[in-house]
């Protein structure tokens, strides 16, 4: 497997790979506000059967990221095609990399495709300035979060206004160490 800069053809098969996942638990979110204190308390609750969790973003702007500069990424398996992909914005200002698309084929999933690609994503983004690469993931995706622990991402923050449904999404922070 080999990852590397995503050229406009590799964008039409990124926009087919299927980035739903099946979730045994989420993470709930309870928020208290005191007056002069929020406390918010994430805790993994196990659901009674696995819920199907689709894909949050639409992958039609892979190919806007791609013309616009942003740093697009695909785990490439020879012949054999696209495992997965990884976009990702800079804010420059901020010197923070943000993660717009990450997603792997599910038969290529638990394999390291997904670590390659924030690695490298990482790496990149570093030799760029940036400071910190930040990876959001969906609350409901017990997958997604424990990709993001077992990589050793910060939780850093969550954001009810991500997508349009509201979904609570969770932060995590890859520090970049220069």
């Amino acid at each position: 497997m080999e990852v590397r800069p995503a050229v406009p053809h590799d964008v039409d098969v990124c926009r087919l790979l299927d980035g739903s996942c099946q979730s045994d638990s989420v993470w709930n979110m309870q928020q208290v506000a005191e007056r002069d204190a929020v406390s918010v308390r994430l805790s993994r609750v196990r659901l009674p059967r696995p819920l199907e969790v689709p894909y949050p973003a639409n992958l039609d702007d892979l190919s806007e990221r791609l013309k616009r500069g942003d740093l697009v990424l695909v785990a490439a398996e020879g012949e054999l095609g696209i495992a997965g992909c990884l976009a990702a914005s800079y804010d420059r200002a901020c010197a923070v990399a943000w993660v717009g698309h990450l997603l792997v084929s599910p038969e290529k999933r638990r394999q390291g495709v997904a670590t390659a690609l924030v690695r490298e994503a990482a790496r990149q983004v570093g030799e760029a300035g940036m400071r910190v690469l930040m990876v959001p993931c969906l609350a409901k995706s017990s997958p997604a979060v424990a990709f993001c622990r077992h990589l050793g991402l910060e939780l850093c923050g969550y954001n009810e206004h991500q997508y349009a449904d509201h979904a609570v999404t969770l932060q995590f922070a890859y520090r970049i160490v220069r």
